[in-house]
């Protein structure tokens, strides 16, 4: 398993100053007139095993409702993209439940299809 990596950030007027160290390696702090980089870029450990491509769950609600439950059984939790009957997308709040079902809130009782990917 790789080090953790340590990140700390100070407000240095008018930029924010972002420093990173491992265990093993502090950085000494940067002054405020020091050059900065443009991109930062840090890379931890590999994470794991992503949904295989194409795995999809489509729910269909035919009656309007604020709450939608969606029992969708992909295995992880989804993007979720809601639309209306005539296809057009629709506010909402999913709320993944576990990652094999979640509740999708409304302001106002809709219909319409939740597209899981």
């Amino acid at each position: 398993m790789a080090d953790p990596i340590i990140l700390q950030w100070a407000p240095a007027p008018p930029l924010l100053v972002l420093q990173w160290a491992t265990p093993d390696r502090a950085l000494p702090p940067l002054s405020p007139d020091a050059p900065l980089p443009t991109v930062i870029t840090v890379v931890g450990p590999q994470g794991g095993r992503g949904p295989a491509g194409g795995e999809a769950f489509e729910h269909i609600q035919s009656s309007p409702s604020a709450e939608w439950i969606v029992n969708h059984n992909l295995g992880f939790r989804p993007s979720v993209t809601v639309l209306s009957p005539g296809g057009v997308e629709v506010g909402a709040n999913p709320v993944h439940q576990s990652t094999n079902q979640l509740r999708i809130y409304f302001a106002a009782p809709q219909s319409g299809t939740a597209h899981c990917i």
